[in-house]
């Protein structure tokens, strides 16, 4: 658990490298805040990391739009 006590914010995580990152850091005890525009897809990296039994926290939105900052 290298990344225990620590949070990593990903974003871009509902597909590809971002969806991995999240998972990758969520398996090493990190803490995980995730965001993508694809809410469907993002919400499957949720659950995905939640039944490996990490911690995550997810927000659908565009982080080029300062409403989703």
């Amino acid at each position: 658990m290298r990344f225990k006590g620590k949070t990593a914010i990903i974003s871009g995580a509902a597909s590809g490298m971002g969806r991995a990152a999240a998972r990758a850091f969520a398996l090493e005890g990190a803490r995980v805040f995730i965001t993508d525009i694809d809410e469907a897809n993002l919400q499957q990296t949720r659950q995905e990391i939640l039944a490996d039994g990490g911690s995550v926290e997810s927000i659908a939105g565009d982080v080029t739009r300062v409403e989703t900052i």
